[in-house]
């Protein structure tokens, strides 16, 4: 898909101090933040496009452009974990994985996978020994799985569970939770 720009506004002077391109529209609200080679990064998956956009926040340039199997609504991270998740459940062919990045490397490491069904809503427990993602289908189920291991725990069915599951997390403004 066509790149399109995304606009840095500064709220304290009130103007855009920066754009960079960004292939298509994020999900409202949807990005971390986190410590990569010394400087902080914002990342974000792109609702237009199968990738996650890595942007350095003080140069607002690109970093690093990861692909992913199809379009994404959510990426999440936490503080104790060296990794970030994220869904591609806007994708008609991949809505059914997640995929696992290192934050250190900005590499793909895993995905987790429920072949033919829709994962997203991704969470991580207060402690960030869990992550928390929605099987968001009648028969559905919040899955856990390992943040560690990426091997499921437990699956608690459930008819299509889809919420903000970890409210300590978006309270606190963790900065690996998207707000």
């Amino acid at each position: 898909s066509a790149a399109s720009a995304a606009h840095v506004v500064n709220l304290d002077v009130r103007r855009r101090i920066a754009s960079f391109a960004l292939p298509g529209m994020p999900h409202s609200g949807s990005c971390i933040t986190f410590d990569w080679n010394g400087a902080a990064v914002l990342a974000t998956a792109s609702l237009g496009d199968g990738s996650v956009t890595v942007v350095d926040m003080k140069t607002w340039q690109v970093v690093k452009t990861i692909p992913t199997p199809g379009p994404g609504f959510f990426i999440h991270s936490h503080a104790n974990s060296p990794y970030a998740w994220v869904d591609s459940a806007a994708s008609r062919s991949a809505h059914d994985t997640l995929t696992v990045i290192e934050k250190t490397t900005l590499g793909v490491v895993a995905q987790v996978r429920e072949p033919g069904r829709t994962l997203s809503h991704i969470a991580f427990t207060r402690d960030g020994r869990y992550v928390l993602a929605s099987l968001g289908e009648m028969d559905g189920a919040l899955i856990v799985l390992d943040a560690k291991t990426f091997k499921e725990v437990k699956r608690i069915p459930m008819i299509q569970p889809l919420g903000i599951y970890t409210v300590w997390n978006k309270f606190s403004r963790s900065q690996t939770a998207s707000h």
